[in-house]
């Protein structure tokens, strides 16, 4: 397991499991956790707005994510595809399921 540092919190996740040098999930209390492949609903802010041009309602795939602040990146920590576009979200754009 891997800390964001200093008691981070990105929009409620604290840290991601590495396997083989590789960031494959993110984890946080209160928030479901990410993991690369997994579908996802994105979200739009109160003007509709995600980044990358993705739409609010938009289906897609979770296929990396970065540190938040690493080397010059921005919170923008999850790559996102619906097939022909792909681009970087932060995870408040990613709607969360209620608990089941």
């Amino acid at each position: 397991m891997v800390s964001f540092g200093g008691g981070s919190s990105f929009f409620g996740y604290t840290g991601a499991v590495r396997r083989d040098g590789v960031l494959v999930l993110l984890t946080g209390k209160n928030v479901r956790p990410l993991q690369l492949g997994q579908r996802v609903r994105l979200l739009g802010d109160s003007r509709g707005y995600i980044s990358s041009g993705f739409k609010p309602d938009e289906e897609v795939t979770i296929t990396a994510f970065r540190m938040p602040f690493d080397r010059g990146s921005t919170d923008y920590i999850v790559e996102v595809t619906n097939g022909p576009m792909t681009g970087w979200v932060k995870p408040s754009s990613i709607a969360q399921r209620r608990p089941e």
